[in-house]
């Protein structure tokens, strides 16, 4: 019998690997993937390990993927879920994209594993629903807004200003987004309609409750990544993307990307530790428990609203604001009193936007009834049960 030969065009998009809850975002944990992918058989593409939050919710790591693919700004969680979940809506930067160039002529492959299945749909369901082109244009309004306040008394300033501002945001110029950017999401044990593994590390049993039980492992878990969080200017780590073009040389890597304000700066494979993307909460050692509302400022005011502008931004905007934490007595008490305060209760842990609750039962139905699974003709779906 003669064996059936099918014939397909060539694809050598790149493939975005994305982690679960927990997961550590490096080649010492995902292994030598290039192997599978070489110039010998015709295979060879760019592998991505995409830099997500290790315990972040899909909504935030599905907005880390964009931007650090895209590149050329701060990662934008959106006005109204920032104000919703009371978190800044700016988070880490990336100077430059680790595949710029995504688009519907450009698209990627993605391979998941565990809740990082949720996070692609998501992402999928946010380029589908035009989220990331609404950010767009509210950080153009919010640009119009501060032009239209400093212009008259503070010409020559503003000028300077709109000028730094545009350098470092070129993600305003990016094209429309479209499901079609992804062609495929290859899904390995992903908690698509929920897990009740979550319910054992400390998940509430309970739709309206968000607090994780006390005396639980995932209790227990959220204070150390408070405390980690805290610590990072000293110890360092949780700052760097892994990029690499398979069928290369060890010793070729991708661009390397900033990190966070206080965390090392790493290429493929240099930081081996979780990376918890908590940039937008502002929980450093130095931080002072302030949120940004400016993707070029570093500073501003958690009271102020996560699109608006502090009477503090105002008085400053002509100031050259730090871009990282001013490292002062002031801010290292106002750290520590932040710090207490989400040992105490967590505003990430202890709410619905964090891995644990997105990977409940619970949120799971929710998505579904909102449609964000929604199938989409342009991306091939395969997903894969797997076991304990």
């Amino acid at each position: 019998m003669e064996k059936l030969q099918l014939e397909f065009p060539p694809d050598n998009a790149p493939l975005v690997i994305v982690g679960g809850f927990l997961t550590r975002n490096s080649t010492a944990y995902w292994g030598d993937i290039d192997q599978y992918f070489t110039e010998r058989d015709g295979n060879a593409r760019r592998i991505i390990i995409a830099p997500v939050g290790a315990c972040s919710s899909v909504h935030d790591r599905a907005c880390e993927i964009y931007y650090s693919l895209m590149g050329g700004g701060r990662v934008d969680y959106g006005a109204e879920h920032a104000m919703a979940h009371k978190h800044g809506r700016y988070g880490r930067k990336y100077p430059v994209g680790l595949y710029p160039q995504w688009s519907v002529d450009h698209p990627v492959h993605f391979v998941s594993h565990s809740l990082g299945g949720p996070t692609v749909l998501k992402l999928i369901s946010l380029l589908r629903t035009g989220f990331f082109n609404r950010n767009r244009s509210s950080r153009e309004h919010h640009r119009h807004h501060r032009h239209n306040i400093f212009h008259h008394h503070h010409h020559h300033h503003h000028e300077q200003d709109e000028v730094d501002s545009t350098s470092s945001d070129s993600l305003l110029t990016s094209p429309t987004c479209h499901p079609a950017m992804v062609r495929s999401l290859l899904a390995f044990a992903g908690p698509f309609q929920g897990t009740p593994s979550v319910y054992l590390l400390g998940a509430p049993y309970n739709a309206n409750e968000t607090t994780l039980r006390s005396f639980s492992i995932g209790n227990f878990l959220a204070k150390y990544i408070h405390i980690s969080s805290f610590l990072t200017p000293l110890v360092g780590g949780g700052g760097g993307t892994t990029t690499k073009k398979a069928g290369e040389g060890e010793g070729e890597e991708g661009a390397k990307q900033e990190g966070n304000g206080n965390g090392l700066i790493s290429g493929l494979g240099e930081y081996d530790g979780w990376d918890w993307q908590g940039d937008s909460r502002n929980l450093g050692m130095f931080d002072g428990g302030l949120f940004e509302t400016d993707p070029n400022h570093r500073h501003g005011n958690a009271t102020s609203g996560a699109d608006g502008m502090s009477m503090h931004s105002k008085r400053s905007a002509n100031t050259a604001l730090s871009k990282r934490p001013q490292r002062s007595w002031r801010a290292f008490k106002r750290s520590v009193g932040t710090l207490w305060t989400q040992l105490r209760k967590s505003d990430w842990a202890d709410s619905s936007d964090s891995g644990s609750y997105d990977a409940g039962l619970y949120a799971a139905d929710f998505r579904e009834r909102a449609g964000e699974n929604m199938v989409c003709p342009q991306v091939f779906y395969a997903s894969f049960t797997g076991s304990v």
